[in-house]
């Protein structure tokens, strides 16, 4: 069998609850697997393979920073918001956590603040409704700390 992306992202979501030491093996494998070959397909791969109900918090938030670490020297971050944008809608049910981590990253970040919102008006009606749950969401947290934040991205849903 050929160890592919296909292979290692099948590999990530058929393990993302990690309920074994074969399962957190398995995912850090295709999680380093994925790093090793990065591109900004990769970002689709990790989306999909984030869970809340795992109980290996430090495995999955590994998988934050393999998907932040998408957004490299060769990569735009442009690009990388672009398509981190198109991927919102693969964040299962069972991840609101997790994209809202993901995104208040994105949202401390300037940088990625700022082209946050540059590129959600050209989004479609979908992932500007799933983005403005999760936005949502973050400022219910703590509305005092994330009010402008959020409200700088609401302007654009």
């Amino acid at each position: 069998m050929v160890k592919d992306k296909e292979y290692f992202g099948k590999q990530l979501v058929d393990n993302r609850l990690m309920n074994s030491g074969v399962e957190v093996d398995a995912f850090e494998e295709a999680v380093i697997a994925l790093c090793d070959i990065p591109s900004l397909e990769n970002i689709a791969l990790f989306v999909q393979a984030f869970d809340d109900n795992c109980e290996a918090y430090d495995v999955m938030f590994g998988l934050v920073h393999a998907l932040e670490a998408q957004d490299s020297a060769e990569v735009r971050t442009e690009e990388y918001v672009e398509q981190l944008l198109l991927a919102v809608p693969l964040f299962t049910a069972a991840a609101s956590e997790w994209a809202e981590v993901v995104f208040l990253r994105m949202l401390n970040s300037e940088q990625h603040h700022q082209i946050l919102k540059q590129k959600l008006g050209s989004t479609s009606q979908e992932i500007k409704a799933k983005v403005r749950t999760i936005v949502e969401n973050i400022y219910q947290r703590d509305p005092q700390r994330f009010e402008i934040k959020c409200n700088f991205l609401l302007e654009e849903l």
